[in-house]
């Protein structure tokens, strides 16, 4: 067990480490996210958010809070489709699969990275968002927690295009398509209708609902927490069923070492 602990800590120094490298990629991810952001606002984009949610006041706050959300859950679906392909460049994807421990341990180093430099971009973007546009938000425990839900069904969603990734290698195009789906399609900029099955089947979208219903004082229902829930561990479920058939599929065909 300490030997594990020993080599997870080591997968976050070098994932943080390579993150912070390329410090031109980082900043121009963030300046995106937050030209995007800017643009969205001053289209008043989320005005139906304020109705729904009794606070029309205060729907910019509520776009936020949906955009935070989408910005942490776009990092977590590309997280392993990145890892697998930025190792397949470099060689040692066959390696870390080879290694002493299971490589969905090596793979959990890089999720705590990917979490706290997520956690960064978020913080950058909440700060201009106060700042230069005068747009606060309200984080709370109901908040957070349903960002950490949200968040394991969206890795798991991230763990088919990282078995995608395994055989074909090259899946950003793909990757780059659901983004802008979930941007749209998950109650991020707008809201749809409360049955619709974007809610019933994908994290982001509960997880909208409720950290949004938390700062509103709204009342949230045990089902809602149910539905996040379920709708997370089916995608974790899966996805780490679509990835283990993947990956037994490459080492077969040995697809691990080329690309």
């Amino acid at each position: 067990m300490s030997k594990c602990i020993n080599i997870i800590k080591a997968e976050i120094k070098r994932s943080l480490k390579e993150s912070f490298s390329y410090r031109m990629g980082f900043v121009s991810d963030i300046m995106v996210l937050i030209l995007l952001y800017t643009a969205l606002i001053f289209g008043n984009t989320g005005m139906r958010l304020g109705s729904y949610y009794n606070n029309p006041g205060n729907y910019k706050t509520l776009f936020l809070l949906g955009y935070i959300f989408w910005s942490y859950s776009i990092s977590a679906i590309s997280l392993t489709c990145n890892e697998i392909s930025a190792e397949a460049v470099k060689g040692t994807l066959e390696q870390k699969f080879m290694a002493v421990i299971p490589y969905p341990f090596l793979v959990l180093g890089s999720v705590i990275s990917n979490f706290l430099v997520s956690s960064i971009v978020a913080a950058v973007i909440i700060a201009f968002s106060t700042l230069v546009l005068g747009v606060n938000i309200a984080i709370n425990g109901k908040v957070l927690l349903a960002l950490l839900l949200t968040l394991a069904g969206m890795y798991g969603m991230g763990l088919i295009l990282g078995g995608l990734a395994l055989i074909a290698k090259r899946v950003n195009q793909m990757t780059l398509f659901l983004q802008i789906v979930l941007l749209f399609a998950t109650d991020t900029t707008t809201k749809r209708s409360p049955s619709s099955v974007a809610k019933l089947i994908i994290p982001l979208t509960s997880g909208n609902d409720i950290a949004r219903k938390a700062v509103s004082s709204m009342a949230i229902y045990p089902t809602d927490w149910l539905q996040l829930l379920l709708a997370s561990i089916l995608w974790l479920v899966v996805g780490s069923a679509v990835f283990g058939a993947c990956s037994r599929y490459a080492r077969k065909n040995g697809l691990l070492g080329t690309y």
